[in-house]
């Protein structure tokens, strides 16, 4: 399953219209659309508060088929660093 149905499935799985999401997110309902249609890609910003309202993990929710490309790895890496202090204190 790719990102854009993912993000299609856990939202309606967890009752949340797009624009909730959106608002949420802090983006338009029209960006949700695409995300969900895959149309654009959400950055790992977006993609980790995502996860964190569908109650999902970022690696569930970017994962295809066991692997990820060179570039998404990357993002992710950039975002553990650039929050690596917030995401520490979620986990506790």
């Amino acid at each position: 399953m790719k990102l854009n149905q993912k993000l299609q499935q856990s939202r309606l799985q967890t009752g949340y219209t797009q624009k909730e999401a959106a608002k949420h997110i802090e983006v338009t309902e029209r960006t949700v659309r695409s995300y969900e249609l895959g149309t654009i890609a959400p950055p790992i910003s977006k993609v980790q508060r995502l996860a964190n309202l569908y109650h999902v993990s970022v690696a569930w929710l970017v994962l295809d088929d066991g692997t990820v490309t060179q570039n998404e790895l990357d993002q992710l890496q950039q975002y553990i660093n650039e929050h690596r202090e917030q995401l520490e204190k979620d986990q506790q």
